[in-house]
């Protein structure tokens, strides 16, 4: 754009860049958020399928009886079908961690528990099942965690044999302490990622906040929390150019505080401020949601009025000047009162809205020759 400094496109290019990727994580709503969690519970659902498409497979090779194969696969899917009626009537948000991880490796390692118990051929290849389930909590939870569901399905493992009576004792202790070492491993992985991810989330938190801070500084006049100089001038172009497209009128108002020096000088620059404040907070609550106002510079504030011819305008700049002629201001004796200059000028379509900014300007130059005070309209 011409006159677009370089800190103008460094906003431009975060608010871009950061607001294609990040709203879906710093904005998340509930139902987003519970979304997400279906999504990953049907994940898990499908690597249950996965499994029970081995067993079947190795029912199929004689490992173990085909009976066994159909009872996996219906503990597999009741508590599959639990889980999803959880998820799908919000039943989970009653609990600490919605998402349910722990519950549902828990119970995939209970039913995997009851394959060790009732298929003894089973036991050597039983462990890739439990590596599974723990992959499906290995980036969510943290690495005490995953080492107490890494002993859990050791022991899922080791009782439901040991309970079946399995002899020699080495063909389940074996493999279970295999299990255990490979459980062991992916634990301290999982942790040690999850821990990563945390710190991401921590520093994208923070990276958010502040973009938040930067955009604000760049977007509202720190003093009064009006639009600055460049987000109201851009905001009266844009409000120009759906004039030139829609027809419609276009009005801008340039106000200025009278014998504002007098203020500093006599009561110092807090007192200043204060008035600043005073007249922004009057300009936010006297002028209709689809009128924009800005601090155009020292005490000088530009106002948009879309869809208002320039006799119209009168109407809310005298109710505006009204307001801050009545009003009080910490710090300054009773009988000293605050007021405004106001010029106000209708766009001319093919000026430019520079120009008419320039007319109302005029204007308030003509207000402060009539004596303060008052609104003058700079119209032929």
């Amino acid at each position: 754009m011409p006159g677009e400094n370089c800190m103008d496109r460094l906003f431009h290019w975060i608010r871009q860049t950061y607001a294609a990727k990040a709203p879906a994580q710093r904005h998340l709503t509930p139902d987003r958020a519970q979304g997400i969690r279906l999504f990953g519970h049907l994940l898990g659902v499908t690597s249950s399928v996965v499994v029970v498409a081995v067993a079947y497979l190795h029912a199929a090779d004689g490992r173990m009886p085909l009976g066994v194969a159909h009872q996996f696969a219906v503990l597999v899917a009741l508590t599959a079908a639990a889980f999803t009626l959880s998820f799908a009537t919000g039943f989970n948000r009653r609990f600490t961690d919605p998402g349910l991880t722990v519950a549902q490796m828990a119970t995939s390692g209970a039913v995997i528990g009851y394959l060790v118990w009732a298929a003894p051929d089973m036991r050597p290849f039983v462990p890739p099942f439990y590596m599974l389930v723990l992959a499906f909590g290995a980036f969510r939870l943290k690495t005490h965690q995953q080492l107490a569901i890494s002993a859990y399905f050791v022991l899922t493992y080791a009782l439901p044999a040991a309970a079946a009576g399995a002899a020699p004792v080495q063909a389940w202790a074996v493999p279970a302490l295999t299990l255990a070492l490979l459980l062991l491993g992916m634990s301290l992985v999982g942790g040690y990622v999850n821990n990563i991810r945390s710190r991401l989330r921590s520093t994208n938190a923070e990276l958010g906040r502040a973009l938040q801070k930067i955009e604000r500084i760049a977007t509202y006049d720190d003093l009064t929390g009006l639009y600055n100089r460049r987000v109201i001038h851009e905001t009266a172009t844009r409000e120009q150019k759906r004039a030139d497209r829609s027809g419609a009128s276009l009005c801008v108002a340039m106000l200025d505080v009278d014998h504002f020096k007098r203020f500093n000088d006599q009561y110092g620059h807090v007192v200043g401020d204060q008035v600043l404040r005073m007249l922004s907070r009057i300009l936010q609550s006297t002028l209709r949601d689809t009128e924009h106002v800005g601090r155009y510079g020292g005490e000088e504030f530009l106002i948009v009025l879309p869809d208002t011819t320039a006799q119209l305008a009168t109407m809310p700049v005298e109710r505006l000047r009204a307001a801050v002629a009545s009003a009080r201001i910490e710090g300054l004796p009773p009988e000293v009162r605050v007021t405004v200059s106001v010029g106000i000028a209708q766009y001319r379509r093919g000026e430019g809205i520079v120009a008419t900014i320039g007319r109302a300007d005029a204007a308030l130059y003509e207000a402060k020759r009539q004596g303060r005070n008052r609104a003058v309209c700079r119209e032929p």
